[in-house]
């Protein structure tokens, strides 16, 4: 969990990869939000998007599918960031 503002949206970022060059996938979620991660490249590659918090704490959870069979995803650099309000 995280402290989070209601209305608020944040910038959401993460370095994933493939340890062994093989299609994965896995997913991350910010509250109710839920966001595929999938790679098959071995070298890290940067995904990010907008999130929206809907209370003043939020659940930030990620997990790697079982089924993505003989490969692993790796994460790195994760960040989830408050954007300024215009």
């Amino acid at each position: 969990m995280i402290d989070t503002e209601p209305g608020q949206t944040y910038h959401v970022s993460l370095d994933i990869a493939s340890r062994q060059g093989k299609p994965v996938a896995g997913q991350f979620a910010f509250g109710a939000e839920n966001h595929l991660l999938a790679t098959s490249n071995k070298s890290f590659v940067t995904v990010a998007w907008p999130a929206m918090a809907t209370s003043n704490k939020t659940l930030v959870q990620i997990s790697g599918y079982t089924n993505s069979g003989l490969g692993q995803l790796l994460i790195d650099n994760v960040s989830v960031t408050k954007n300024s309000k215009p």
